[in-house]
């Protein structure tokens, strides 16, 4: 019963943010929405009979989230947007490994760097410039 009460009070929730949310999301490019189950209808239905729902099912603006999602907390909100807004960049001649052919990495294994100069270094993951000095060896 209370648990009942706590999703209904949820939904009214976010309900009122997407209202609120409303001019803003209507100028976005692009919504990417993870939301499973019961939480995904309620993004798709209207909250009364005679009131338009947050999202309509065929808005080509709406897209999943392309890889994994863990808790809902503001570090992984933070992740996600960092991930979706992050354009990682190789050269045409770098050989293309698809994410399931990454070798396992050790908890002792380093970084992977891509050096683009003699002096700056970039991260392989995002591509973000790292130190101006080479990168150091743990073993050495």
């Amino acid at each position: 019963m209370i648990r009942r009460h706590n999703e209904v009070m949820m939904e009214q929730d976010t309900y009122q943010m997407l209202a609120e949310w409303k001019s803003n999301l209507d100028s976005c490019g692009m919504i990417f929405i993870h939301a499973i189950g019961v939480n995904a209808h309620a993004l798709f239905k209207p909250q009364k009979k005679n009131e338009q729902p947050p999202f309509a099912k065929n808005d080509p603006r709406i897209r999943p989230i392309p890889f994994p999602v863990r808790k809902p907390t503001f570090r992984e909100v933070n992740r996600i947007h960092r991930v979706l807004s992050t354009v990682v960049w190789y050269p045409a001649d770098a050989e293309c490994v698809l994410p399931q052919q990454f070798p396992q990495q050790s908890q002792q294994s380093q970084p992977v760097t891509q050096s683009s100069s003699p002096t700056t270094s970039q991260s392989a993951d995002t591509g973000t410039p790292l130190a101006d000095s080479e990168p150091s060896n743990a073993n050495a």
